[in-house]
């Protein structure tokens, strides 16, 4: 944006290292318009001094781009009792996008840039317990909860400004080779030292990073699009990076670089990563098929049976082959499991049992109960050696 010749706010937390990247900003870029100005987003009462002293001072705003963030930090509470991720990475943008909003308005055409990620994907606001009191606190969670908050947040904004000048994207940056991961270091430091060299070599860099903010925020012709969300560049190829769902389990996440940033095919990603190729190509195909690479449900209901259930059926249906689907249902329903005897049926066929009716229940119509009645009642006298003499294959055996 300097570069640009912009002037620039840069509003930061630590004003000694923003100092130092604002010189480094003016000596790269020869813009001198470059200014700092302190800004705690964990903080409403900083948000607040930081937004009046901003209108106070300055005439216009024609772009905001709400970039801080913290990334599965340890759980604590802000000063003003939210916690912290949750704080910064949404309550504090929202505050300060609301406090700004009459001069944006005044300064239109005006965009709002919300830098969210690709971790929304996998989130889930939890309105009844944004701190986690109730549950167990769980950093990604509680990450991916703020960053779909940025994206509802999005959305809602630009309804709200439409047709007012204003206009509001997100975005996903990509993986950046930045601090921002620190604490997934901290938490997972096997993991990150074993992934180190491949991540470095797949990170974009800050610049990189950069790209699709500026995107959203100086191309023209983008305010039909306000409300939507942006994802690392139209054009690209997948990049695939592994996190840690939970200490106990991995689970690999496809995200879209541009095609100058990597431009690695499915043998070189796979080599990156240690991955057998089928696996890359599957993962990014049910990328690209669905946006997620998240196990999805099957077609059809959902299962009646549970595998334990299932094998303890067969199991009595092996033991004693003459058993109903009345007595079946009452075994099952003895563990506490209800089920329909078509659905016994199923399950025992699909395991190569059938015939369950026939061994109990003769499928005779009313007049050949009659017949065959009619004839019993006929030999019910006949000595013993009239059915020893009879054939197997004479109907009168029966």
């Amino acid at each position: 944006m300097a570069r640009r010749g912009a002037r620039v706010i840069m509003a930061c937390r630590d004003l000694s290292r923003a100092e130092k990247a604002a010189e480094e900003i003016r000596c790269s870029t020869g813009n001198g318009n470059i200014v700092v100005r302190h800004l705690d987003l964990a903080s409403f009462f900083s948000v607040r001094q930081f937004a009046q002293e901003y209108i106070s001072t300055e005439d216009r705003l024609d772009i905001l781009i709400n970039n801080a963030g913290v990334m599965m930090c340890p759980h604590s509470l802000t000063v003003d009792g939210y916690e912290t991720q949750f704080a910064v990475n949404h309550l504090g943008h929202f505050l300060l996008t609301a406090l700004l909003l009459d001069m944006l308005k005044t300064s239109a055409p005006s965009r709002v840039i919300n830098v969210s990620s690709i971790a929304h994907k996998g989130g889930k606001i939890h309105f009844n317990d944004l701190n986690f009191t109730k549950t167990p606190y769980d950093s990604l969670v509680s990450y991916r909860q703020s960053k779909l908050a940025n994206m509802l947040f999005t959305r809602e904004l630009a309804r709200r400004t439409k047709d007012s000048g204003v206009t509001a994207y997100a975005l996903h940056p990509g993986v950046i080779h930045t601090e921002l991961g620190r604490y997934v270091q901290r938490r997972h430091p096997v993991l990150s030292t074993l992934l180190f060299i491949p991540a470095f070599f797949l990170m974009k860099t800050p610049k990189q990073g950069a790209q699709t903010s500026i995107y959203c925020a100086v191309t023209e012709g983008l305010e039909k699009y306000s409300g939507c969300y942006f994802r690392g560049g139209l054009a690209g190829v997948f990049w695939i990076i592994v996190l840690l769902q939970n200490p106990s389990s991995l689970q690999l996440e496809v995200t879209n670089l541009p095609i100058y940033q990597s431009g690695k095919g499915y043998k070189a990603i796979s080599k990156a990563l240690g991955l057998p190729q089928t696996t890359v190509r599957a993962i990014i195909y049910k990328w690209r098929k669905h946006g997620t690479v998240e196990n999805l449900p099957r077609s059809g209901r959902p299962t009646k049976i549970t595998p334990r259930v299932q094998r303890q059926l067969i199991q009595e249906v092996t033991k004693d082959p003459t058993a109903t689907f009345k007595e079946l249902q009452a075994s099952l329903a003895s563990v506490k499991v209800s089920v329909h005897d078509s659905t016994i049926r199923k399950r025992l066929g699909k395991n190569g049992l059938h015939g369950r009716v026939p061994r109990r229940k003769p499928l005779l119509s009313k007049k050949n109960i009659k017949a065959r009645l009619s004839f019993a009642r006929k030999h019910l006298d006949d000595p013993q050696d009239f059915s020893e003499n009879t054939l197997w294959t004479d109907e009168t055996k029966i």
